[in-house]
């Protein structure tokens, strides 16, 4: 399973390889609100992190997701049960 700091890491990896987003991001930045991703763009960012943790991140979860930290959290629990 991995640990959250390794989840935020590859969140911020992520972002930064599919949008014009650098540096490192911060963790409690709202992935819609302040880095103004789309709907579709935050679904590609899901796709992208079902495949690299072998994860099925269910649709339902993404009400509870609105920052880096949240997701993170997300996948933390989802990889751990898997």
């Amino acid at each position: 399973m991995p640990d959250y700091r390794t989840c935020v890491e590859e969140i911020q990896r992520q972002l930064v390889a599919m949008t014009d987003l650098e540096g490192v991001l911060d963790e409690e930045a709202d992935l819609v609100e302040e880095l103004g991703l789309a709907s579709v763009e935050v679904m590609e960012l899901i796709e992208e992190l079902e495949e690299t943790f072998d994860i099925a991140f269910p649709l339902n979860a993404l009400a509870d997701v609105r920052t880096i930290a949240d997701l993170a959290r997300q996948l933390q629990k989802l990889a751990g049960s898997s």
